[in-house]
């Protein structure tokens, strides 16, 4: 279809996709380096123990960041926001998962209620039940108490969590401007993405119920690579395919 130049430059009459201009994932690396950042931080203010576990959580189970923090002006409430409760592990002392229950997200259309399991993972500095068991034992509350709540007794904003993942990002030299709260739940879907996970279980592990997850799938520059150079070792087929049509149609052999 031609072009229509009568349209503004903003809208061109294209068939397709237009452009998009997505934020960046935060992908594994970018986490190690954030949640690093956090913890030698957290020595001297338990605010960044709380940042660090929330950071583990949100890359773990594929959390949306208003799944996790509490809007500016948002009055905390027990039932729409996580509280220490939420959590549940499988043993305490030596957990191999643990459960967060959600009482409302955007992807739970009828707010039925969704159960995240989390995975432990032994020895890796991104492990969100480590960081959890520090949390509840060097800043303990009570159940009804906010997930992720600040020295104040206030719970984690929107707001402030952004705010210290830019600073982290920026004094590690990355450009913080173009990294959201979007970012960690990209970063997953492209983690997984790259690691080879169906598209059936990403879609699964981050609760959508449509194909909006493409949208955050991004193949990363090595697995293209990877991918790419496997083709100088692809085996022949022994037997050429031949469409059935042609196959019924070929003479007996003698």
């Amino acid at each position: 279809m031609p072009r229509n130049y009568n349209c503004k430059a903003s809208h061109p009459c294209f068939c397709g996709e237009q452009d998009r201009k997505p934020k960046l994932p935060v992908a594994l690396n970018i986490l190690t380096i954030i949640v690093s950042a956090f913890d030698s931080a957290a020595t001297s203010n338990k605010d960044y123990l709380i940042l660090g576990a929330a950071c583990r959580a949100t890359f773990a189970g594929f959390f949306c960041c208003g799944e996790f923090t509490v809007r500016s002006q948002e009055k905390f409430s027990l039932a729409l926001h996580l509280t220490r409760g939420s959590v549940s592990f499988s043993i305490l002392a030596d957990a191999t998962f643990c459960r967060v229950e959600l009482f409302a997200s955007k992807t739970d259309l009828f707010r039925k209620g969704v159960s995240v399991v989390l995975a432990a993972g032994p020895g890796v500095v991104t492990c969100p039940l480590v960081a959890f068991k520090q949390m509840f034992t060097k800043q303990p509350a009570p159940p009804n108490a906010p997930l992720f709540m600040r020295r104040s007794g206030k719970p984690l904003t929107h707001k402030f969590f952004i705010e210290a993942v830019c600073s982290a990002l920026l004094a590690t030299g990355f450009e913080a401007n173009k990294y959201t709260g979007q970012s960690f739940r990209q970063g997953t879907a492209a983690s997984a993405a790259n690691a080879s996970y169906s598209e059936v279980e990403i879609q699964r592990l981050g609760r959508w119920r449509s194909d909006a997850y493409k949208l955050y799938i991004e193949v990363f520059t090595t697995r293209i690579l990877h991918i790419s150079s496997l083709l100088y070792w692809v085996q022949p087929s022994v037997t050429i395919f031949e469409p059935p049509i042609l196959q019924a149609a070929a003479p007996p052999l003698a």
